[in-house]
């Protein structure tokens, strides 16, 4: 039998900077909080969307809480939960509040990392919040490969 597949988290991360000339990644980020009750409800069908999208090779998948992440991310300040964010080939490609179900979730990963057109953050979010996503997702990307 097989381990339980399980979601990459902040602490697991190196969140180091990537090395120049390291090859985009596709990554999914789950932005959390602990004391989120929703958030804590939907751990475990966002993990089996990580492993549906494993299975497929879709990337890597992690969830981070944003308290034990807060130095990583300084200058992100993310309101809802959970908020999603999708990396595709290192460009921001999704970021922004997701209902807390699971068709939605595999629905909104795969049209954005399927999606063309020009990466961009919401309105209100600076570029410094968007480097800060990029380099987590590095890290997640790093983690996972290795």
């Amino acid at each position: 039998m097989s381990a339980p597949f399980s979601l990459l988290r902040f602490e697991d991360l190196d969140a180091a900077v990537a090395p120049a000339g390291q090859a985009p990644a596709d990554v999914v980020l789950l932005l959390c909080a602990a004391w989120c009750g929703v958030c804590r409800g939907f751990e475990a069908v966002t993990g089996e969307a990580a492993q549906e999208a494993a299975k497929e090779s879709a990337g890597a998948w992690a969830w981070i809480d944003i308290e034990d992440a807060a130095d990583a991310l300084p200058s992100l300040d993310v309101e809802t939960f959970p908020t999603l964010a999708v990396i595709r080939q290192g460009e921001l490609r999704f970021f922004g509040p997701i209902l807390p179900d699971g068709n939605l979730l595999r629905r909104s990963v795969q049209a954005a990392m399927a999606g063309a057109g020009r990466p961009a953050l919401p309105e209100g979010f600076s570029r410094a919040e968007g480097a800060e996503l990029l380099a987590l997702a590095a890290a997640v990307a790093r983690r996972r490969s290795a």
